[in-house]
């Protein structure tokens, strides 16, 4: 009787030794596309992820556009808006696993655009608005 009295606090301390280190601050957006807290600072960033790291621990990723606020998709693009007001998106089928500094990931993506401008892009996609799926 008193062993499973020891092995119960045991169990609760495993347990939440192995869940705070989970890094609940990522979210899937679809595909291989993530927003998660950016290394360097507090803001929000989009990765494409490339692969699983070598201890399986954390995955490859490539990042995609910094302090974003809002992400959203279509079966073509990721749209983001960032959080100093302008807008970006990403061409889906021309983007791949590979780093930001690979001039054919750079063509896949926009120019920051100003809201103005962003409106103009959607509406020669013919894409009536953007359903942002994921907010900070």
């Amino acid at each position: 009787m008193k062993k499973t009295y020891l092995f119960t606090p045991i169990l609760f301390i495993l347990n939440f030794i192995l869940t705070s280190c989970l890094d609940m601050s990522e979210q899937q957006i679809v595909g291989p596309y993530l927003v998660a807290d950016d290394p360097a600072g507090y803001d929000k960033t989009l990765y494409y992820f490339i692969s699983e790291g070598p201890d399986t621990s954390r995955g490859i990723d490539a990042e995609r556009i910094h302090g974003v606020s809002k992400v959203g998709y279509t079966a073509d693009f990721i749209f983001a808006k960032r959080d100093d007001g302008f807008y970006q998106y990403i061409i889906r089928a021309q983007d791949f696993a590979s780093d930001i500094g690979d001039p054919a990931v750079r063509s896949a993506m926009s120019t920051p655009l100003s809201e103005k401008q962003f409106q103009r892009v959607l509406d020669s996609l013919a894409i009536p608005a953007v359903e942002f799926q994921w907010q900070k």
